[in-house]
């Protein structure tokens, strides 16, 4: 992904998201193009970026919630 993308991407993140669905419908039923599949490729990339920075998973509280259900003795 180019640093223009990356800017692009960043500007509507609604309208990047939007575009990032209809390319993975495509992609299911399985009438995506290679240019398609590059887009869709970078689109994800922001997108793994864009909910680390909005909305960053708590691995942590997970790591911990793990332990705990793990069988006693394996922990």
């Amino acid at each position: 992904m180019s640093f223009a993308d990356f800017l692009e991407f960043e500007r509507d993140w609604s309208v990047t998201n939007r575009e990032r669905g209809k390319l993975i419908d495509k992609s299911v039923s399985g009438t995506l193009s290679s240019e398609e599949r590059r887009r869709l490729d970078a689109l994800q990339i922001y997108a793994d970026y864009h909910i680390d920075q909005v909305s960053p998973r708590p691995t942590d509280a997970l790591d911990e919630l793990e332990l705990l259900l793990r069988p006693a003795g394996t922990r």
